[in-house]
């Protein structure tokens, strides 16, 4: 193998090849020209099917990032058989679980986000019968009815709570939630889910929010949910260790977070608030969240690598022995205007230091409501069956700073360097623990 230069001098003429394993990081060149030469596949699935070039469905939640239902659809249609068992560890609004539940396959969802888990675990209720849905919605408005202000009964659905001062509309919430808590998991849930659709509401002219709000919720949970008799359950746990047994799982199928992601924490903050009071602990154990390394972001390079290293270890542990992991991923992120490829370092993680193999790859467009065109990939994983010698993450994400400095702003450069010669001191997120 040819020798590869890997010395490069900062502005005050430090020599960062100190910092850098030869011996990997000319594995780590090898397998980038590797990547460079995949052929993406276009046959097994239709590109138009791929891109929703026809697409009708719609998310039944407000969320950020999440899937395409159709495109869910599409994949779990072609590699799932009737007796599948699907997992998706970065479960946010539940998309996965949907759209498993009206293929009539088991699935498991999980998420450490306290909103996600609440948004998801909608779909429990698809083992409940239609007649013991009505009986919780029921028992849900009671409790609601019994603490809300008069101005905002169901008698005035023309009421503009704006009227109100946010302190009572808190207030009476809290009551709301604290007695649905003495009902049972499904009356709580259901009211979390119609509080939180009523602060996502931005129309003005939809008057009574939260009379809205309960008829929106009622009609996800009696018409979009259909009955089931298979396993469907969500947890609300960190996907680096999830409590389910080993060789479990048949597909995991999911859209792990990016590096220098928005903060997912944010997403419904003052409802959180309501009955959880440590938002920002469960921060810390966000993957990719750019609230981290606020000192220099690139360091986020190599935490994100160390934390979805831990994330796809986890999921060979459940992955049966000829299950398939299928992520769908944005083709880049960036960190202070530095592009990075998410999709080249996942898959060299999950080669190199994780004991999985790649076997597909595809590629999809799609245009935003803001008419911008995004462009992802799909990519498919098994278990490695030849042992081998595996790479530290923290070599993937040295190799993937330094191959920035080619074209990262020179002002940006001193930060990168730092960040490849300070990997060392770098750990993974705190691990979060949650609830069953």
């Amino acid at each position: 193998m040819k020798q590869l230069d890997i010395r490069i001098m900062s502005n005050n003429s430090e020599n960062i090849s100190l910092f850098l394993n030869k011996k990997n990081f000319e594995i780590l060149c090898e397998f980038e020209k590797y990547l460079d030469s995949l052929h993406q596949d276009e046959v097994s699935i239709p590109q138009m099917k791929l891109d929703l070039c026809n697409r009708i469905a719609t998310n039944v939640f407000t969320w950020r990032g999440q899937f395409s239902p159709e495109l869910i659809e599409v994949i779990l249609s072609k590699y799932s058989t009737k007796n599948s068992i699907i997992l998706d560890p970065f479960v946010g609004s539940g998309t996965t679980l949907f759209e498993s539940v009206y293929q009539s396959l088991s699935c498991y969802g999980v998420d450490i986000n306290p909103s996600a888990y609440e948004l998801s675990k909608t779909v429990k209720f698809a083992n409940i019968p239609i007649r013991d849905r009505l009986e919780i919605i029921n028992q849900a408005e009671k409790i609601i009815i019994n603490n809300i202000p008069e101005e905002l009964s169901w008698n005035n659905i023309n009421y503009d709570e704006q009227i109100i001062k946010d302190d009572v509309i808190k207030d009476s919430f809290k009551n709301i939630i604290k007695e649905s808590k003495i009902h049972g998991e499904f009356i709580n849930n259901f009211i979390l889910n119609i509080i939180m659709k009523y602060y996502s509401i931005k129309k003005k002219k939809i008057k009574n929010k939260l009379y809205y709000a309960f008829n929106y919720h009622k009609n996800i949970v009696l018409r979009n949910i259909p009955f089931s008799s298979n396993i469907v359950n969500v947890i609300n746990s960190d996907a680096r260790k999830i409590p389910l047994n080993n060789n479990t799982i048949d597909i995991i199928l999911t859209s792990p977070p990016y590096v220098n992601v928005f903060n997912y924490h944010q997403n419904y903050r003052n409802i959180i608030e309501l009955y959880k009071n440590d938002v920002l602990k469960i921060a810390k154990s966000e993957i990719g969240s750019n609230r981290k390394n606020r000192g220099n972001r690139f360091l986020s390079i190599i935490q994100y690598s160390i934390d979805m290293c831990e994330s796809f270890t986890e999921m060979s542990r459940l992955l049966k022995p000829n299950g398939m992991i299928i992520l769908v991923i944005g083709e880049e992120s960036k960190i202070m205007n530095t592009k990075f490829n998410n999709c080249k370092i996942l898959i060299t993680l999950a080669n190199l230091c994780c004991n999985l193999k790649l076997i597909n790859i595809q590629r999809r467009r799609f245009t935003t409501r803001f008419g911008r065109d995004i462009y992802e990939n799909i990519l498919y994983f098994n278990l490695d069956k030849n042992i081998k010698e595996l790479l530290s993450p923290k070599d993937v994400g040295q190799y993937y700073l330094y191959k920035s400095l080619s074209f990262a702003e020179p002002l940006k450069q001193k930060l990168i360097i730092d960040a490849i010669k300070n990997a060392s001191s770098v750990e993974a997120s705190p691990l979060f623990i949650g609830q069953a």
